[in-house]
């Protein structure tokens, strides 16, 4: 049978050149159909939706990328004017367009690893040049630390776990990233144990502090042997760090554990830990101090 012809049992049926045609296109536009609804089903979203423009978040300059940041959030309005509450914009966003929640996420992601290493940079020219602080005009500004900490809410807020190493590089920023790091439950205890290698006192006491809160809200982490333990081992190591805030902090979560073995780490703190904070008025021992408390509220 050629072009043209349908033959079925000896019938020979002529068809027109324009109606072939006609068909032709009819069913390349149904398998063009078809493939779409197949994509619909089985493809990732980002397949189905222009991908965001990461230009601006990708530049070497931070005004592009906290304007970036703002496309992010949907926002058209001038972005030096800080984002104002930050969970509610982003909430909106996702609720406007959910088929773009995983690619939004994981930008934000990736914007806040970024934001962390240009914030490393400052530090390590700090002790590199043996500065206790930079020059004013060497410093962050504070519209980069608006932008900075806008973002820091939003990754927080999102509470997924592909950001626990982002938001472990800004744990220093105190409560939206603990709060964060207690949603992970398990799976962020060693991670944020892992801190106290840093070099950073404020790091370093920053993760004493999210593995307190972790521990006191957290019953997967409280209440299981493995985190218990976990959180034990860290708070032994915290205990002997050179800094005696991380001490002070180790304290407070050997009280909230309360075995016998925490509590002996205790009681040789409340006996013999050296550091004297000369300038306070009263007890110049510090982590003695919290210490002998921790032991009154134990007894």
């Amino acid at each position: 049978m050629g072009i043209g012809d349908n033959t079925s049992k000896g019938i020979t049926i002529k068809m027109p050149v324009k109606l072939i045609d006609k068909c032709l296109v009819a069913s390349v536009r149904t398998i063009a159909a078809i493939t779409l609804i197949f994509h619909a089903v089985t493809s990732p979203a980002q397949e189905l939706f222009p991908a965001f423009d990461d230009t601006l978040i990708r530049s070497e300059d931070w005004h592009e990328r906290r304007e970036g940041f703002a496309n992010l959030l949907g926002l058209d309005d001038d972005p030096t004017a800080g984002v104002g509450h930050v969970p509610s914009t982003l909430q909106k966003v996702l609720d406007e367009k959910p088929a773009l929640r995983d690619q939004r996420t994981l930008a934000l992601i990736a914007l806040l690893e970024s934001e962390n290493e240009y914030r490393a940079t400052f530090e390590r020219s700090r002790i590199e040049r043996g500065l206790i602080v930079l020059p004013v005009e060497e410093r962050m500004t504070d519209d980069y630390s608006t932008y900075y900490g806008d973002l820091v809410g939003a990754v927080s807020y999102i509470k997924d776990i592909r950001g626990l190493q982002a938001l472990l590089g800004a744990i220093d920023t105190g409560g939206m990233v603990r709060d964060a790091l207690v949603s992970f439950g398990l799976a962020a205890v060693e991670p944020v144990a892992e801190l106290l290698d840093s070099d950073s006192e404020i790091t370093r006491a920053s993760s004493t502090l999210a593995l307190l809160r972790m521990f006191e809200q957290s019953a997967e982490i409280s209440t299981s042997a493995i985190g218990r333990e976990s959180v034990k081992r860290a708070a032994f190591r915290a205990a002997l760090d050179n800094s005696p805030i991380v001490r002070r902090n180790a304290v407070r979560i050997l009280a909230r554990l309360g075995d016998a073995d925490s509590i002996a780490v205790i009681e040789n703190l409340a006996k013999s830990d050296p550091y004297r904070a000369d300038y306070r008025d009263g007890s110049p021992y510090i982590v003695r101090e919290a210490a002998i408390e921790a032991l009154a509220t134990l007894r």
